[in-house]
This record gives structure tokens, C-alpha cells and sequence, in this order.
């Protein structure tokens, strides 16, 4: 049996006019929303993937600012275990436009209040996405490459 990996997923949290932006997936007929976002490849850095992930999905290009939520999800049945980084992100340029992966199936920006009426997946990521559109800041908690060379 081929060893299994962890996936680690970046993903960024633009907000803009009191709205955060959130991509939509839909899956086996079934539709949630995530931050615009995706794998890390080997030796490439998060904030790196991120910006490609955004360019990828949304045609965008961001600035990624801090780590504001990190999580681990495992499935239950043990077969997938993903490790989210979430950064604060702010618009540099471009037009949304979706991009061509079959996954993607829309885009929205939500306020506060619209945020529980969507399955957002990890399921812990809205109770964060709602404390940084309160306050409009977050708490840093990355520190770059910390490899000594």
C-alpha cells in the first residue's frame, strides 16, 4: 500500500467593502464554499502557492499579509488528512474571472451576517473569518522560513 501524505492547503481571506471573498466547489452534487486557495507543492513556498492558487482560480493577483488560522481536518474514515494555512490577503490587480477547474463552480463575496447561511469548509474557518471582519486586523502568528541555513 502506497504511503499516504498530508495535504497542506493554503488559502487567503480578501475582504473588501465589510465582504469576504469565498470561492465555490461543488463535489458529487454537492456545493461549499472555501477561501480561494490550494496545495503547496514541494519546495515551493505558502505564500508562494497562494498567489498561484488565486492567479489559478480567480485570475487575481494578492498580496499575502499574515497567518491568521491554521487547522488540521482528518477524515474519519482516515483516508485524507489536510493542514490548513489561512493568510490575511489583500487585492493587487487583475478582474475575477473563474477558472477552468471542474471544482470550481462560483464566487461571492459574503457579509457577516450571510456567512451562516453557507457550508464553509473547515467548518471552524467561519468563527475566525467572522472575528477578523469585526475587528478588520488579525493577529499575527507566522514567522516566515525558520530553516537555518
Amino acid at each position: 500500500m502506497p504511503k499516504k501524505k498530508i495535504r497542506i492547503r493554503v488559502g487567503g481571506i480578501i475582504i473588501k467593502n465589510a465582504k469576504v471573498l469565498l470561492v465555490e466547489h461543488t463535489k458529487e452534487g454537492e456545493s461549499y464554499f472555501l477561501t480561494p486557495g490550494g496545495g503547496v507543492d514541494f519546495c515551493e513556498d505558502a505564500k508562494t502557492a497562494l498567489k498561484r492558487e488565486f492567479f489559478e482560480e480567480l485570475s487575481i493577483e494578492v498580496v499575502p499579509k499574515d497567518i491568521v488560522y491554521v487547522s488540521e481536518s482528518i477524515s474519519p474514515d482516515s483516508s485524507r488528512h489536510i493542514f490548513n494555512i489561512i493568510f490575511l490577503c489583500t487585492y493587487k490587480s487583475g478582474k475575477i474571472k473563474l477558472g477552468s477547474d471542474k471544482r470550481l463552480s462560483g464566487y461571492k463575496y459574503f457579509g457577516v451576517e450571510e456567512l451562516d447561511t453557507v457550508t464553509i469548509f473547515p467548518d471552524t474557518l467561519k468563527k475566525r473569518i467572522k472575528e477578523i471582519m469585526h475587528s478588520e486586523s488579525a493577529d499575527k502568528i507566522y514567522h516566515g522560513n525558520s530553516w537555518k541555513k
